[in-house]
């Protein structure tokens, strides 16, 4: 039994698993003449993604007070069919009915004014939890449904620390979400849509990346809501979850195999999880080592070959700044892999550190599992490891190298390859064949080794079958297999996998185990990230155990010799002390300001940028945008930080008017194209005022969160309304817009790093190499950003945010000294900025 069955199991008293089950239609015969009334009811659904049929022919009933667990392997359809049955979705046939209202009927289509009502009575948690925060504070996403619902502003209050306590989040109230793990993002998730009291709960895996504690607290959380009368529909793939259920409903190929009560059901019975793949079904005969365990052929590579006991280094490898002869040389004769000295990691202007005087070493051919809570630094230690971060504090080496140095980026390009907690991140091709080629070609591969090694890893994972499909077509499951694919084509000497099997139904996970134990048995040295490590109890050779803002000291896995010098609450007693003071010294004139006039302030200095046409007045611009900066409580150095992606994109964008602008001298040609001076000047000022633009932009969203600018926006512009002008779209998509910045910068950040660690050439190579793996990476990112845009899109309308809704403001602002003050600063600035020109 693993850390997460045995934490269900022991969730609830003896007798609560026993809730009366309500069957499906097919079995009404056994009910009672008297039916709960249906709060959802699906008939004859048919749904459709392009040519593909995700889900076929469904029959579901879901009735009031029921607690249904969703079932299936990954891309069986149970994401589709949650989001059908929140309302988010309308299908291609058959019939939907929500709340006792017609949704979709074979007749008259959609009915968008049903589905609307229908919504305020369902709350959604979807399976990304960046998907559905739709503001940067905490406390303000938790209390954005309850807004819209237009409830007082003291009832709001109750709502939001309600949540936020049943939820475990109280400490990080004034957090802002973007800085929170994985599943600390998922808690602030469930907490806004707990806040919206709904009378059917929908969760799409919603422990999916929660540590047992956590788990439990959501579990817990679930059942109490269930108690008040709640249904509950719950996507997992955790067995003992399922067993909490009253009802199973099970999903193949888009079908319904099975729905009855959940000791009926063979995926929740407790052996299911112990099943073990057949070597036949993990990987194909010519893929299958002597000992029969799934691994990726050694077929040639360009990447160095794994350092021997007795290697040296030799002089003309080493970096000078990072190591020596000796420290490289000791390293490879004791056969360490990973030295971690004393390092301590904090973010960019964050209030405390993630990591603090962590120690420890991992030799070659080790199994290293990595636990701890959610917030302890366990993804911010492998970022560290593969080089993605720089320590604050403290050293990391790799074979005696410095990854973050350019000799050291060099010898290590391919041999660590680094699975992160979001696949999305780490797909960026058309199709996943040739995202699972990407690492190869890089390697130097001719096309037929490509196509080999793309052909043997979709194999392996078992997902050849997605070779032509688009990774943005698949359920979260199959992206994190075809993310561990692509690393594994590499054929890679390390692994580092940040929660691989999340996500994942029973077979996939004992398929990437059994994967992982076959790679490892070849010698490659494996560390996983997990919050279940008794999932990897039988293949792991020792445990590192990370508690929040601790060190950890490493010990045998059958010992489970797990020290922890800082205890958790000790934590976040200091981030609710810092966040007090925050509160409290949350004073300075930008932050201060009402929020339409910071919106006004900001439009009118954007637009002063555009007569920017001097190096003077650039400066005078710079000085007046630093000056915003450094009156907000974020500060200069955080906002840069925010941006400091973006840069890079602006900047190669405005290269291009070296290649269009063709007055001025010209100081070279590239083949029949002068490259002139004026050409050159227009690039630098067009990319230095467009950088200043994003910078005000950050500066605003930093001084306000983004509910607060869509309120702000729709009341600057509802004397538009009057007019037929839709201020409500337009305020909404004025706020996503301001919400790409975070958003952009962030995913061109990770996609780089994936790159990179796949052989890309972002940061190493010529500065042509570098520009066009740069030029690269915009469509990508641009994708993701629009599709998180949609996404928030989609939360905000589940939570109650409709057009010509009238919310309630839990934070009133009114325009006081600071605006006062804030507009003559602006007024003088823009003059100085008119009257440079006149003077000089």
């Amino acid at each position: 039994m693993t850390t997460s069955e045995a934490n269900a199991a022991t969730l609830l008293p003896q007798n609560a698993t026993t809730v009366p089950a309500t069957t499906s239609t097919a079995t009404s015969s056994a009910q009672p003449a008297a039916q709960p009334t249906a709060v959802a009811c699906l008939r004859n659904v048919t749904f459709r993604h392009g040519t593909r049929t995700v889900l076929d022919n469904l029959d579901v009933t879901i009735h009031d007070g029921e607690w249904v667990a969703i079932m299936g392997s990954n891309g069986s359809g149970k994401t589709t069919l949650s989001r059908l049955l929140s309302g988010l979705a309308a299908p291609d046939d058959g019939s939907v009915q929500l709340m006792s209202l017609d949704c979709f009927t074979p007749v008259s289509g959609v009915n968008l004014d049903a589905y609307r009502a229908a919504r305020r009575n369902i709350g959604l948690v979807q399976q990304n939890p960046e998907d559905q925060i739709v503001t940067t504070v905490v406390e303000d996403d938790v209390a954005f449904g309850p807004e819209n619902q237009g409830l007082p502003a003291r009832t709001i209050s109750e709502r939001v620390h309600d949540a936020l306590a049943r939820t475990g989040m109280e400490g990080e109230a004034l957090s802002d979400p973007d800085d929170l793990s994985g599943g600390q993002q998922q808690r602030v998730a469930i907490a806004g849509t707990l806040a919206l009291h709904p009378r059917m709960l929908v969760l799409d895996e919603p422990t999916a990346m929660l540590d047992p504690q956590g788990r439990a607290e959501t579990l817990r959380t679930m059942k109490m809501a269930h108690d008040h009368g709640t249904t509950i529909v719950q996507v997992t793939h955790i067995a003992s979850e399922a067993r909490l259920a009253s009802r199973v409903i099970e999903l193949d190929n888009g079908s319904i195999i099975y729905d009855g009560p959940a000791e009926g059901c063979d995926l929740c019975k407790p052996a299911a999880v112990q099943v073990s793949v057949p070597a036949s079904d993990a990987a194909p005969a010519s893929m299958r080592s002597t000992d029969t365990t799934p691994s990726l052929p050694a077929g040639p590579s360009a990447q160095p070959a794994m350092p021997s006991t007795s290697a040296s280094c030799d002089d003309s490898s080493c970096d000078a700044s990072s190591c020596d002869a000796s420290s490289c040389a000791d390293a490879s004769q004791r056969g360490i892999v990973f030295a971690v000295k004393d390092v301590s990691f904090r973010y960019p202007n964050a209030d405390a550190f993630t990591l603090r005087n962590v120690d420890f070493t991992v030799t070659q051919g080790e199994f290293v599992t990595i636990t701890g809570s959610n917030g302890s630094g366990k993804s911010t230690l492998l970022s560290l490891l593969s080089g993605i971060n720089k320590p604050t504090q403290g050293t990391v080496r790799a074979w005696g190298y410095d990854p973050h140095s350019r000799k050291g980026k060099r010898q290590l390009l391919g041999r660590i390859g680094y699975v992160m907690q979001m696949p999305e991140r780490q797909l960026f091709e058309t199709t996943v064949a040739q995202d699972v080629a990407f690492g190869p070609t890089n390697l130097g591969l001719n096309s037929a080794l490509v196509n080999q090694r793309v052909h043997d890893t979709l194999e392996t994972v078992g997902i050849s079958k997605l070779a032509d499909r688009s990774p943005w077509e698949l359920s979260g499951g199959q992206k994190r297999l075809a993310a561990i694919a692509g690393v594994l084509s590499m054929d890679p000497d390390v692994l580092l996998l940040d929660e691989p099997t999340a996500g994942l139904d029973a077979r996939a996970c004992h398929r990437i185990i059994g994967l992982l134990d076959g790679l490892h048995r070849r010698g490659v040295t494996i560390v996983v990230v997990t919050h279940d490590p008794d999932r990897f109890r039988t293949v792991a050779t020792r445990t590192f155990h990370l508690d929040a803002a601790s060190s950890g000291s490493a010990g045998n896995i059958s010992d489970t010799d797990l020290s922890q010098t800082n205890a958790q609450s000790e934590h976040k007693q200091h981030k609710q002390q810092q966040h007090g003071k925050r509160r409290r010294n949350a004073h300075r004139l930008v932050s201060r300001m009402d929020t339409r006039v910071l919106e006004i302030v900001c439009i009118i200095m954007m637009a002063g940028m555009f007569t920017v046409t001097s190096p003077l007045q650039l400066a005078w611009a710079f000085i007046g945008v630093l000056t915003a900066m450094c009156l907000t409580d974020a500060g200069a150095r955080r906002i840069m930080a925010s941006c400091k992606s973006l840069f890079a994109i602006i900047l190669v964008l405005g290269l291009f008017n070296v290649f269009f602008v063709r007055t001025g001298s010209a100081i070279c040609h590239i083949g029949t194209i002068p490259i002139t001076d004026e050409g050159l000047r227009n690039a630098v000022l067009y990319s230095l005022r467009f950088a200043l633009v994003i910078v005000i932009g950050a500066t605003a969203v930093s001084a306000a969160s983004t509910t607060r600018l869509t309120d702000a926006t729709e009341s600057l512009l509802s004397p538009l309304a009057h007019i037929g002008v839709p201020i409500h779209e337009c305020a909404l998509i004025m706020t996503l817009a301001i919400r790409f910045l975070p958003i952009i910068s962030r995913e061109f950040t990770q996609l780089a790093h994936a790159q990179a660690s796949r052989g890309g050439n972002i940061s190493t190579g010529s500065p042509s190499k570098r520009l066009k793996a740069a030029v690269s990476l915009l469509v990508p990112v641009f994708a993701l950003a629009l599709r998180h845009a949609e996404h928030v899109g989609t939360a905000m309308e589940s939570r109650g945010y409709e057009s010509g809704i009238v919310r309630t403001h839990w934070h009133q602002s009114h325009p006081g000294a600071a605006d006062m003050c804030a507009c003559i600063g602006v007024a003088l600035w823009l003059a100085g900025l008119i009257a440079i020109p006149q003077l000089w």
